[in-house]
């Protein structure tokens, strides 16, 4: 089985996604599946394990974390039909947009983990910007979804919230 995790950026400092999707790649890979936990090179990481790979941001900004390079990477990963599943760790940043474009175009398996980005508190920060992604990109990044994955009750409810089953 071969799986792209997703997330925005991976550092040293050993706290939320940072730390516990490398585990979950390091986990898969003891299980024997080929994974790859592309993320941007946004913090220090000083050791990296050997399934990361690093994508450069582009200009604009920098909230957004854009990278064509990951973009294209995902579609061409996507295009050999080797990749059994995206899983996408977060929502709100553009790599967290592309897994879902590709998905859609190349019949890619894909799950999401919002990791809280649907909180009411996630929804309230950054709320002029957030109004106008969910519509134009990252609800319609969403439309190849097979499912989500929920890391607690109070993200089950947030799902929910916004109509997904």
């Amino acid at each position: 089985m071969k799986v792209i995790e997703i997330v925005p950026a991976v550092s040293e400092e050993a706290s939320g996604p940072s730390y516990s999707v490398v585990r979950l790649s390091q986990s898969l890979v003891e299980r024997g599946c080929e994974v790859t936990l592309a993320a941007l090179e946004w913090g220090q990481l000083h050791t990296r394990p050997v399934f990361v790979k690093t994508f450069p941001v582009a200009p604009g900004p920098r909230r957004l974390g854009r990278s064509p390079a990951m973009a294209r990477w995902l579609t061409s990963q996507a295009k050999t039909g080797k990749v059994s599943l995206f899983h996408n760790h977060s929502l709100w940043m553009m790599p967290n947009v592309y897994p879902g474009l590709v998905a859609r175009r190349h019949a890619v398996s894909y799950v999401v983990s919002p990791r809280g980005t649907l909180s009411n508190w996630a929804i309230r920060s950054g709320s002029v910007a957030k109004r106008l992604f969910w519509p134009l990109v990252q609800r319609p990044s969403l439309a190849a979804l097979s499912c989500w994955h929920a890391t607690s009750d109070a993200e089950y409810s947030d799902i929910r919230v916004y109509g997904f089953r």
